[in-house]
């Protein structure tokens, strides 16, 4: 038989030895934290979500697992090496931009409580040149039973790196939860295996193929961003207007070089739809805190605005003061005809 070699011993693995060898409560529980997340990222390296890990199956390489786990917090190769295969294994969303492909690297990178000591710029490996050895395995047993879907498993597909939560896909685009939220609201996309919390429903990306090749750029129309300012102003979100698009209550369609990262929509089309958002939030008693939020303003310009009657006090509720939707709303529709 031919002898098996240990592997080098990391540094992160040197230093949790050293304090598991010391005093307990002298272990720094972050660096643990990081690395039981690594541990169920090498389990599932092209996923986007996962789960903690409660029961093992009954596999032969969790110590290389474990090894992977060490390696994803310290080595650029391993990095560079597992940012190249994401592109190789997602291809099915490259449609959707360089963000959602290699959005398993950047989520562990993000999700990580320690400094980041994976790969730096000049050691990268850009997705053209190919990647050190070993490949990264995709183990399906580690999928926890309210994620498996038996269809998926008897057909041997690997659907599951596709699935994204709400807050997923938020981290992804960079939108807000509320954002994220309006986006996949109705019956704007199917949400697979629907569970009770919203922010829980799991899609797959791969339908925004078909509603981006359906939606085309209609005549003058302008690019939207997630970013711009008139969604907070008239109390909306980008969501919001992505999920009208999708089911077809305003005409207008995504972009094909940006994917769902931004829409086309006629510009009269565009200021109709932020004044009736605006107004459906007439009724409503506006917190402070959103109102100078939306108008880009200090505590003390609103204060200045409801001197001057413009804008009017509601009813405070625990002692906050709040501002009359409907006066916010006049406001903003006046303000913009003024401009």
């Amino acid at each position: 038989m031919e002898l098996s070699h240990a592997s080098d011993i990391t540094e992160t693995e040197r230093q949790l030895w050293e304090g598991m060898g010391s005093e307990l409560g002298d272990l720094d529980e972050s660096r643990l934290r990081d690395v039981c997340l690594a541990i169920g990222v090498a389990m599932r390296p092209f996923d986007v979500i996962h789960e903690p890990v409660k029961h093992c199956p009954s596999l032969t390489a969790h110590s290389d697992f474990v090894r992977r786990a060490y390696l994803l917090l310290e080595s650029p190769k391993m990095n560079a090496s597992w940012r190249h295969q994401c592109h190789q294994r997602r291809k099915a969303v490259h449609f959707l931009g360089k963000d959602f492909v290699e959005a398993p690297c950047n989520l562990f990178r993000a999700h990580v409580e320690r400094n980041w000591r994976g790969p730096q710029e000049e050691t990268r490996l850009s997705v053209e040149t190919p990647g050190p050895k070993p490949n990264f395995p995709e183990v399906t047993e580690y999928i926890s039973q309210s994620r498996r879907d038996r269809d998926l498993e008897s057909k041997g597909s690997s659907g599951y790196r596709y699935h994204v939560t709400v807050q997923s896909f938020a981290e992804i685009t960079g939108m807000s939860i509320e954002s994220a939220q309006d986006f996949f609201r109705g019956d704007a996309l199917i949400a697979h295996k629907n569970v009770r919390f919203s922010r829980s429903r799991r899609f797959d990306l791969r339908q925004f193929r078909r509603i981006i090749q359906t939606l085309a750029k209609p005549e003058d129309s302008i690019e939207i961003f997630p970013d711009n300012k008139a969604f907070k102003k008239h109390l909306t979100t980008f969501g919001q207007l992505a999920n009208d698009v999708i089911l077809r209550r305003v005409p207008g369609g995504f972009s094909k070089a940006r994917g769902i990262q931004s829409i086309f929509l006629n510009r009269c089309q565009f200021e109709k739809w932020l004044t009736d958002q605006l107004f459906r939030n007439a009724k409503r008693e506006l917190k402070l805190e959103q109102v100078t939020e939306a108008l880009d303003c200090t505590t003390q310009n609103v204060r200045d605005l409801v001197k001057a009657d413009v804008l009017k006090l509601a009813k405070s509720q625990n002692g906050q003061p709040r501002v009359r939707g409907r006066s916010f709303c006049e406001h903003v529709v006046l303000s913009a005809q003024v401009r």
